[in-house]
């Protein structure tokens, strides 16, 4: 196909070459066109580094029908009459432009980190945002202006969703009414609400207008931001040095910094994590939940409020853990039958593990309900983990490939299917009404099967998944829709999945 369009192009533009008569050839293989009259006309084909600072050689501005391939972009983009275009094809040879101006397209994973680690879009109490395929990599969101947009408008909402902030996304996370973005070069981009000095700015001042780059103290020069996690009131970011920076609240431990009083309001070095290649955790907006990191060499290690999510043996009794915990050797049975711990999160009453053989392991306190972990009624009768796999019925060629906390509940996705558990469900999904105690199959016509699933955001009211659709990674919404976060018509809840929409 891509050989096909670029013949395509080319017989095109000697075609026109012809046409119009008289030419003359820039060294940088930039074309000046004119036709017999002396009028000009678009440029064919030169290659620019950003279609929106076209020039001809003689200085001029683009003019309508110029045709460029944007470097920046990696497409072909046209000069239209209100402007540049979206993508017309792309290094994949799959024309976007339809989809961008219709649908959210995220970004594709980038190289520098494991695709588990790279969430290119994010869904908090009040706001979505996502680092935009068709806009060369800007995030872009809507819902409430003020709670994670970092836009400078006085609207209460913005919709449908609106170009917020120039930054190729490498990951973003979100939590109550804050987004952290870190982009592809490892810088850290905040916005929204600044509790306890979560966002790492120094104070404790809302950013609701803007997106603020900040810093983390006494990284080396070369050290880049890879990864974060964001809760209600602490935020954690990994490195590519392996250390891990926290800010926010020490009240309940979520720092990692040894201390419960105060708050840390810049990124500061958890002195005692080191050789981590992957950081978890955090909840939309209850602060009972803890941050984990896995090690290169497997270690696991916990900290903030511990309340009731089983793996007793490491974690003791209830109440705040300001130091990072080991807690590698309750995941010793795991380990042993299902190989390297990908994936770890440990919530308010309940934990779950994904493991590198695609088995989910999961936990909740003795005599605690088993609908904390999506088990049913009854309590359970151990603290330790336990293979969950079972309760996700998967038909063959199925594979378990992300999962998330809520406050609420639960997600699994598996390549082609999703599952949920928990309550306040009657906002996302129709069919499973107010509460469910069990792991249940969303049934929908988007999961047919064949679509390939390949991550999933799941918000305190609202989730999104993303998916691998002819290489354009549209994002599937469902959810409380109130303040229009997650579609343009209107505010209706949105609780049959579907794609996002512009």
């Amino acid at each position: 196909m891509k050989k096909n369009v670029f013949l395509f192009m080319f017989l095109l533009s000697c075609i026109y070459n012809a046409q119009v008569g008289i030419y003359t050839h820039d060294p940088q293989g930039v074309m000046d066109i004119k036709n017999q009259t002396g009028k000009k006309n678009g440029l064919v084909l030169p290659i620019v580094d950003d279609a929106n600072n076209t020039l001809t050689p003689s200085g001029n501005t683009a003019v309508e029908g110029t045709l460029v391939y944007d470097q920046g972009s990696q497409c072909i983009r046209v000069k239209t009459g209100t402007g540049w275009s979206n993508c017309l094809i792309d290094q994949s040879s799959v024309s976007i432009t339809a989809l961008g101006s219709v649908y959210w397209v995220a970004n594709s994973f980038s190289n520098l980190t494991e695709p588990l680690m790279q969430k290119k879009f994010s869904v908090n109490m009040y706001t979505a945002v996502f680092g935009n395929a068709a806009d060369n990599g800007y995030i872009t969101g809507s819902g409430y202006a003020t709670n994670g947009l970092g836009l400078p408008t006085t609207a209460a909402s913005v919709s449908p969703a609106k170009r917020l902030y120039k930054g190729n996304v490498l990951t973003v996370s979100g939590s109550q009414s804050s987004h952290v973005m870190i982009n592809t070069d490892g810088k850290i981009f905040v916005t929204g609400s600044n509790t306890s000095g979560k966002l790492g700015t120094g104070n404790t001042s809302n950013i609701n207008t803007s997106w603020k780059e900040v810093t983390l103290t006494g990284a080396a020069t070369d050290e880049k931001a890879i990864q974060v996690q964001t809760s209600p009131n602490a935020t954690i970011i990994l490195t590519n040095k392996g250390y891990v920076y926290s800010a926010g609240s020490n009240t309940n431990g979520q720092t990692g910094l040894g201390i419960t009083t105060g708050n840390t309001p810049t990124f500061t070095k958890i002195p005692t994590l080191s050789n981590v290649k992957s950081i978890w955790g955090g909840e939309d907006l209850n602060g009972s939940s803890m941050f984990t990191a896995i090690t290169n060499d497997h270690n696991i290690y916990a900290w903030g409020y511990y309340l009731g999510a089983g793996m007793s043996s490491s974690l003791g009794n209830n109440g705040n853990k300001p130091t990072p915990i080991d807690i590698t050797a309750s995941f010793a049975s795991a380990t042993a039958s299902s190989g390297v711990i990908k994936k770890v999160m440990i919530g308010h009453n309940g934990t779950l593990a994904m493991f590198s053989n695609g088995s989910i392991w999961a936990s909740q306190s003795v005599n605690a309900p088993k609908s904390n972990i999506g088990l049913g009624t009854g309590t359970a009768s151990t603290s330790e983990l336990q293979d969950i796999t079972s309760y996700i019925t998967m038909d063959a060629g199925e594979k378990i490939v992300d999962f998330d906390l809520s406050d609420n509940g639960g997600v699994i996705i598996t390549n082609h299917n999703v599952w949920i558990f928990g309550t306040d469900l009657s906002n996302r999904f129709s069919q499973i009404g107010g509460t469910s105690n069990t792991w249940i199959k969303v049934q929908s016509q988007l999961y047919d099967g064949v679509l390939q699933l390949t991550s999933v955001d799941l918000g305190y009211n609202a989730m999104l998944v993303g998916t691998d659709l002819e290489n354009s990674n549209r994002i599937i919404v469902s959810g409380s829709n109130t303040y229009r976060q997650l579609s343009p018509s209107g505010n209706t809840n949105i609780s049959t999945p579907t794609y996002g929409l512009y």
